[in-house]
């Protein structure tokens, strides 16, 4: 028999997490591909690598938005080439990309995930990185490390806007005043800039830090205070299915709105939940790169987002925790769960 969760579950709308985190991507088991992508049709010359090059992961989302991005440069008649970085287990294939990298040497590199920025910053020490499709990008040694980099690396996260999905928060449900963050060590200076993004607003966002296996500790201190809500990022460090279940369990019993990161996970029975496509990320990282071609490569600021975010509400969940949508939502909200 399932549970009540899982009954609360459509049964296509399983696979949790719609962001390229590490668990995910380490359990994908994509094929990999070394080298330059020449197709054709993408107007590229197989022997000419361009003025700009495109290091991307083999995660479907990487690939996704390198593509927006290139297509974005090229429409803009800055050519470049993409190169697929292969397993970070085959030491080889790697070396061979870096060889590449440093054949080619271009003066800007933009760079999905952390492995291709790790290896770009390495192997170029004078050329831009502009990194794109970082999730929980403002605790990335990128953004971090960007003075002691040379401030030669900016980029465009794969999350929201902390100021932008607490105010969507505030307009859904009004009365909220205090959500809980729930976080590790690894998320630190994304729980700081959601508490700074809720001070303008009033919303108090209240941290919780959990410990490598203490989930259930973490819901008891969630359980032990007052509070409008959950604000979930995406960690790795303690989010997988089992206790993502757990969270949304425990926001349906307390009636307490879970705000997600994900449209699966709204499909799963959160409240709600806002994201970026990355195609978006990628249209955002190409103007960051059309902007530091005009500049010469100064750019000012090391953290930046896609303007275009998505959203999605659960009707279900909506009413079994006894909050209305009416009037609340537009055109533009993805509404999953039941008509009333």
């Amino acid at each position: 028999m399932r549970s009540r969760l899982a009954r609360l579950t459509p049964r296509p709308c399983r696979q949790f997490f719609a962001l390229p985190i590490h668990f995910s991507v380490a359990a994908a088991g994509l094929a990999i591909m070394v080298g330059t992508w020449t197709d054709p049709s993408r107007g590229e010359d197989p022997g000419d690598p361009g003025k700009l090059t495109i290091l991307t992961g083999s995660n479907d989302r990487y690939k996704a938005a390198a593509v927006a991005l290139s297509d974005s440069l090229r429409s803009s008649g800055i050519p470049n080439s993409i190169i697929e970085l292969p397993s970070s287990k085959d030491k080889s294939a790697i070396e061979s990309v870096r060889d590449q990298l440093s054949r080619e040497s271009p003066p800007i590199v933009a760079a999905s995930g952390e492995q291709a920025v790790s290896l770009a910053l390495s192997t170029l020490p004078s050329a831009r990185i502009v990194w794109f499709m970082i999730p929980n990008a403002a605790d990335a040694r990128c953004v971090t490390e960007s003075q002691k980099l040379g401030n030669r690396t900016s980029g465009v996260a794969a999350d929201p806007n902390p100021s932008d999905r607490l105010a969507w928060i505030k307009r859904v449900v009004p009365g909220t005043s205090r959500l809980i963050l729930l976080h590790s060590t690894a998320t630190e200076r994304v729980l700081a800039s959601f508490v700074d993004a809720g001070k303008s607003i009033g919303v108090e966002v209240v941290g919780i830090s959990v410990a490598t296996g203490g989930f259930g500790e973490a819901l008891k201190t969630l359980a032990s205070g007052p509070c409008d809500g959950v604000l979930m990022i995406p960690d790795a460090k303690f989010y997988n299915s089992g206790t993502i279940q757990e969270l949304i369990l425990w926001g349906l019993r307390n009636k307490k709105p879970i705000w997600a990161f994900s449209p699966n996970l709204v499909k799963a029975g959160a409240f709600a939940g806002q994201w970026t496509e990355p195609a978006d990320v990628g249209l955002a990282a190409a103007d960051l790169v059309k902007r530091m071609s005009r500049t010469g490569g100064e750019d000012g600021s090391a953290l930046h987002y896609a303007p275009v975010i998505k959203r999605a509400v659960n009707r279900n969940t909506a009413e079994r925790i006894n909050v209305s949508l009416e009037d609340r939502i537009d055109q533009n909200v993805t509404v999953f769960g039941d008509a009333p």
